[in-house]
């Protein structure tokens, strides 16, 4: 019987102390001993993020292909590479077409390969479209 009165009030203080620096962290119930504290919060996956919007963040992790990881490196989302790309070859480029062209679903204009390798430094080449570049218009 004494053993549980006393581990009964060593749960009590337990808790009190818990609750106590819960409220001096003004957090909401959380204990602050098991937040994650990064080293470099700003780094992800080796890249420096901070300066990053949020949605280039996401683009950023979720990037798979060589053509999303490069948009990433110069500042763009893909959805971004496509209204530039819109700009550039003076019609609009589906982001559904480039992505199809360049896993190997379609072959790309050589007017969007050639923006695209201006834009982000991809190169136009049989490796980044491999079902190849058409010349017709």
């Amino acid at each position: 019987m004494l053993d549980n009165a006393a581990a009964y009030e060593k749960a009590a203080e337990t808790l009190e102390t818990r609750e106590a620096a819960a409220q001096k962290a003004g957090s909401k119930g959380e204990d602050p001993e098991q937040l994650l504290k990064r080293e470099h919060p700003g780094i992800i996956l080796g890249v420096n993020t901070e300066a990053f919007s949020q949605g280039l963040k996401i683009s950023h992790g979720k990037s798979r292909s060589a053509l999303a990881k490069a948009a990433v490196r110069h500042g763009m989302t893909l959805g971004e590479l496509a209204a530039k790309l819109h700009k550039a070859v003076g019609r609009r480029v589906p982001l559904s077409s480039l992505s199809q062209a360049h896993s190997g679903a379609r072959p790309v204009r050589r007017d969007v390969a050639e923006a695209v390798e201006r834009l982000i430094k991809l190169p136009a080449t049989k490796t980044n479209w491999p079902r190849g570049i058409r010349d017709d218009e």
